[in-house]
């Protein structure tokens, strides 16, 4: 076997063993509840104040346009839908999921809403 046939296996066989030698999943386990703790404690502090910042009654009455201050592909949901039991939904899902997350129940659907109501509330204030 030549040199470069050498090196080529031992390339290979690194490739593998980064991608797929099996790993402690321990630390993404903490990242991830550290993540859902913060997201429930700061859910939990603005619901006393939900309607207040985040209603057509509360301090902007509507969501600022993001595609102006962000630029193009911005978007955010409670623009589209500006009713207050869309803003009572939101929250709640943000709430639900970042629980779901926090105990590991569902975590791939639970990030997906933890993302989207976080998405939503940063975006219409």
């Amino acid at each position: 076997m030549s040199a470069v046939g050498r090196r080529a296996r031992a390339a290979v066989a690194a490739w593998d063993r980064f991608w797929f030698e099996p790993q402690s999943v321990s630390t993404l386990a903490v990242v991830r509840i550290a993540f859902a703790f913060i997201v429930v404690c700061w859910t939990a502090s603005i619901g006393h104040d939900l309607f207040a910042f985040y209603s057509d009654a509360g301090v902007l009455p509507e969501q600022p346009d993001p595609g102006r201050l962000i630029g193009s592909g911005a978007w955010g949901p409670l623009g589209t839908f500006t009713s207050d039991g869309a803003l009572l939904l939101t929250y709640f899902a943000l709430f639900v999921g970042a629980l779901f997350l926090l105990v590991g129940l569902k975590t791939r659907v639970a990030a997906v809403v933890v993302f989207v109501g976080l998405v939503a509330l940063t975006r219409r204030n």
